[in-house]
């Protein structure tokens, strides 16, 4: 629990820390459940010298398409080189950043993470994307940079298509532009998988494993015991972990510890708190122990990583 001067720290920092927006520049709202939204790369690269400064959203999933020339860009505490013709996935609550070539051509899709995810699950929609939901697994959880390949130009005719439907609002634009973003997130999909990755959508261990981690991200900072994500489940401890060992390639308990440590990476390096207060924002009653975990699974200490990380940062892009 936050308690004393680090709790005074602790929401000094939300408040000063990474800006949160809608969409960037513009201050963050609660988005509609169904929010959809995209524009041109250009439609905010020019008017901010193609650079975009480090923030992140809250319960929006974002993906940035480009088409014909390379961006910098920085993923939570990773810099990466994007080639395109490629799509770059940024998750909900990821802190980002870019470096766009000047004209680059390209798309920004913005929707509501949830709407997303409910696509991907096939909640609402009709057999055949229940069928295919299996697809989707973890390309929501992480961000990623998706090549297109011989996959562009389809892509593009898909996203042209969509941007001129939420721009002109002819009758039946919000169906229209609801299929279109399934077909985008479709195209993504595949790319992921690659060839030959036959998959079962409707294997139940896929939606047992899907709802766990959306319940990880609802509770990892809450460190909820795997025994009340089983039993919130509806099945045991043995078969989450075997379950979790099969998708994740780690029991239902490191699941949830990577979660916590993926933050805790996240905030050392984007926000500007004191550790101890970080421990208490990341439910660690004990500032020491959290130091403590955090050495034990990266070799360093909170403090020292900060340092090291934003070193190597520091050049890569404007932050």
């Amino acid at each position: 629990m936050e308690r004393g001067s680090d709790k005074a720290m602790a929401k000094a920092a939300r408040v000063a820390g990474v800006p949160v927006f809608t969409l960037y520049g513009e201050a963050e709202t609660a988005a509609d459940v169904e929010f959809l939204h995209i524009e041109p790369i250009s439609a905010r690269g020019e008017l901010l010298g193609w650079e975009i400064d480090r923030h992140t959203h809250r319960g929006l999933f974002q993906a940035v398409f480009l088409f014909d020339k390379p961006a910098r860009a920085v993923l939570d505490n990773q810099v990466a080189e994007a080639v395109a013709p490629c799509a770059i996935l940024v998750p909900s609550r990821v802190v980002h950043a870019f470096n766009f070539q000047p004209g680059t051509e390209g798309y920004v899709l913005t929707m509501a993470a949830g709407w997303a995810a409910g696509w991907a699950a096939g909640w609402a929609g009709p057999k055949s994307v229940q069928r295919a939901s299996g697809l989707f697994d973890g390309l929501m959880d992480e961000p990623m940079i998706i090549s297109l390949e011989d996959d562009a130009q389809s892509c593009r005719a898909l996203l042209d298509q969509l941007f001129r439907e939420t721009r002109d609002r002819r009758a039946g634009y919000g169906f229209a532009s609801e299929w279109l973003s399934a077909c985008v997130l479709m195209m993504l999909a595949r790319r992921r998988m690659g060839a030959g990755g036959a998959i079962r959508g409707d294997d139940p261990h896929t939606q047992v494993f899907a709802r766990f981690r959306s319940m990880v991200e609802d509770h990892y900072i809450e460190h909820w015991p795997v025994s009340r994500y089983a039993q919130a489940l509806a099945t045991s401890e043995s078969r989450l972990d075997r379950i979790c060992r099969t998708f994740a390639g780690h029991s239902a308990f490191e699941v949830v510890q990577n979660r916590v440590l993926l933050e805790a990476r996240r905030r050392l390096v984007h926000v500007g708190a004191p550790v101890t207060a970080l421990a208490y924002e990341l439910g660690f009653e004990d500032p020491a122990y959290f130091c403590r975990f955090f050495k034990r699974h990266t070799g360093a200490t909170p403090t020292q990583w900060r340092l090291a990380q934003r070193e190597r940062l520091a050049g890569a892009i404007p932050i």
